[in-house]
Protein backbone atom coordinates (compact mmCIF):
# COMPACT_ATOMS: atom_id res chain seq x y z
CA UNK A 1 0.00 0.00 0.00
CA UNK A 2 2.70 2.34 1.00
CA UNK A 3 4.45 1.83 -2.16
CA UNK A 4 1.51 2.08 -4.45
CA UNK A 5 1.01 6.15 -2.29
CA UNK A 6 4.38 6.73 -3.06
CA UNK A 7 4.11 6.18 -6.80
CA UNK A 8 1.16 8.23 -6.63
CA UNK A 9 3.20 10.80 -4.85
CA UNK A 10 6.09 10.97 -7.33
CA UNK A 11 3.65 10.68 -10.71
CA UNK A 12 1.76 13.56 -9.05
CA UNK A 13 5.45 15.52 -8.11
CA UNK A 14 5.94 15.46 -11.43
CA UNK A 15 3.05 16.66 -13.17
CA UNK A 16 3.01 19.71 -10.47
CA UNK A 17 6.15 20.44 -11.60
CA UNK A 18 4.99 20.00 -15.27
CA UNK A 19 2.19 22.30 -14.82
CA UNK A 20 4.40 25.42 -12.62
CA UNK A 21 6.30 25.74 -16.00
CA UNK A 22 5.21 28.72 -17.56
CA UNK A 23 3.18 29.29 -20.07
CA UNK A 24 6.23 30.14 -22.78
CA UNK A 25 7.54 26.56 -22.03
CA UNK A 26 7.35 23.92 -24.05
CA UNK A 27 7.08 21.79 -20.89
CA UNK A 28 3.47 23.70 -19.78
CA UNK A 29 0.49 21.40 -19.36
CA UNK A 30 -1.58 24.26 -18.09
CA UNK A 31 -3.98 22.60 -15.36
CA UNK A 32 -4.05 24.41 -11.76
CA UNK A 33 -1.08 23.24 -9.86
CA UNK A 34 -2.89 23.24 -6.52
CA UNK A 35 -5.22 20.17 -6.34
CA UNK A 36 -2.32 18.50 -8.20
CA UNK A 37 0.22 18.98 -5.51
CA UNK A 38 -2.61 18.27 -2.72
CA UNK A 39 -2.75 15.21 -4.16
CA UNK A 40 1.06 14.87 -4.42
CA UNK A 41 1.48 16.13 -0.49
CA UNK A 42 -2.10 13.76 0.85
CA UNK A 43 -1.12 10.53 -0.66
CA UNK A 44 3.00 11.03 0.32
CA UNK A 45 2.10 11.46 4.04
CA UNK A 46 -0.69 8.50 3.98
CA UNK A 47 2.28 6.64 2.57
CA UNK A 48 4.36 7.37 5.87
CA UNK A 49 1.53 6.79 7.79
CA UNK A 50 0.77 3.72 6.43
CA UNK A 51 4.17 2.39 7.03
CA UNK A 52 4.31 3.13 10.49
CA UNK A 53 1.20 2.43 11.42
CA UNK A 54 1.94 -0.63 10.06
CA UNK A 55 5.52 -1.01 12.69
CA UNK A 56 3.26 0.05 15.31
CA UNK A 57 0.66 -2.87 14.96
CA UNK A 58 3.91 -5.22 15.27
CA UNK A 59 4.42 -4.36 18.97
CA UNK A 60 4.55 -6.90 21.39
CA UNK A 61 1.96 -4.69 23.85
CA UNK A 62 -0.86 -5.43 20.60
CA UNK A 63 -0.36 -9.02 20.31
CA UNK A 64 -3.15 -10.86 19.70
CA UNK A 65 -5.64 -8.75 18.90
CA UNK A 66 -7.74 -8.27 15.78
CA UNK A 67 -5.96 -5.28 13.20
CA UNK A 68 -8.71 -6.75 10.42
CA UNK A 69 -11.00 -4.14 11.95
CA UNK A 70 -8.65 -1.41 11.69
CA UNK A 71 -6.94 -2.01 8.25
CA UNK A 72 -9.88 -2.37 6.69
CA UNK A 73 -11.07 1.39 7.80
CA UNK A 74 -7.50 2.56 7.23
CA UNK A 75 -7.47 1.31 3.48
CA UNK A 76 -10.89 1.85 2.89
CA UNK A 77 -9.86 5.69 4.04
CA UNK A 78 -6.51 5.90 1.74
CA UNK A 79 -8.49 4.94 -1.14
CA UNK A 80 -11.19 7.40 -1.08
CA UNK A 81 -8.80 10.35 -0.16
CA UNK A 82 -6.66 9.46 -2.70
CA UNK A 83 -9.67 8.91 -5.02
CA UNK A 84 -10.82 12.46 -4.20
CA UNK A 85 -7.50 14.27 -4.79
CA UNK A 86 -7.31 12.20 -8.24
CA UNK A 87 -10.51 13.35 -9.21
CA UNK A 88 -9.64 17.28 -7.83
CA UNK A 89 -6.50 16.57 -9.94
CA UNK A 90 -7.74 15.64 -13.10
CA UNK A 91 -10.82 18.17 -12.89
CA UNK A 92 -8.25 21.39 -11.78
CA UNK A 93 -10.70 21.79 -8.82
CA UNK A 94 -9.95 21.80 -5.33
CA UNK A 95 -13.07 20.75 -4.01
CA UNK A 96 -13.65 22.19 -0.60
CA UNK A 97 -16.32 24.55 -0.61
CA UNK A 98 -19.52 22.85 -0.01
CA UNK A 99 -21.77 25.82 -0.91
CA UNK A 100 -21.95 26.90 -4.34
CA UNK A 101 -19.97 23.17 -5.59
CA UNK A 102 -19.03 22.66 -9.11
CA UNK A 103 -20.89 19.70 -10.34
CA UNK A 104 -17.43 18.33 -11.61
CA UNK A 105 -16.51 18.55 -7.66
CA UNK A 106 -19.08 17.16 -6.15
CA UNK A 107 -17.69 13.17 -6.19
CA UNK A 108 -14.14 14.80 -4.72
CA UNK A 109 -15.93 16.42 -2.44
CA UNK A 110 -17.73 13.54 -1.11
CA UNK A 111 -15.22 10.85 -1.37
CA UNK A 112 -12.81 13.01 0.61
CA UNK A 113 -15.48 13.80 3.09
CA UNK A 114 -16.03 9.73 3.35
CA UNK A 115 -12.17 9.75 3.83
CA UNK A 116 -12.40 11.87 6.78
CA UNK A 117 -14.97 10.16 8.67
CA UNK A 118 -13.23 6.89 8.00
CA UNK A 119 -9.97 7.83 9.20
CA UNK A 120 -11.72 8.77 12.43
CA UNK A 121 -13.68 5.64 12.51
CA UNK A 122 -9.58 3.92 12.07
CA UNK A 123 -8.48 5.82 14.49
CA UNK A 124 -11.01 5.42 16.73
CA UNK A 125 -10.67 1.17 16.43
CA UNK A 126 -6.90 1.53 17.22
CA UNK A 127 -7.53 4.05 20.25
CA UNK A 128 -9.48 0.98 21.73
CA UNK A 129 -7.05 -1.87 20.68
CA UNK A 130 -4.27 0.31 22.89
CA UNK A 131 -6.16 0.89 25.98
CA UNK A 132 -7.74 -2.68 25.68
CA UNK A 133 -4.03 -3.61 25.29
CA UNK A 134 -3.31 -1.66 28.53
CA UNK A 135 -6.06 -2.94 30.62
CA UNK A 136 -5.13 -6.45 29.66
CA UNK A 137 -1.70 -5.93 31.19
CA UNK A 138 -2.85 -5.17 34.41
Amino acid sequence: MALGLFGISLIAFVWGLLADQGPMSPLFIGPLKGPILRLAYSSFFLGLLSIALAQSLHMPRLRGLSHRRFAVLFLSAAVCMTTGDMIGAFNGLWGYQIIYVFPRAVPGLVLRAAGFVLFGLAFSVLAMMWFRSGSNRR
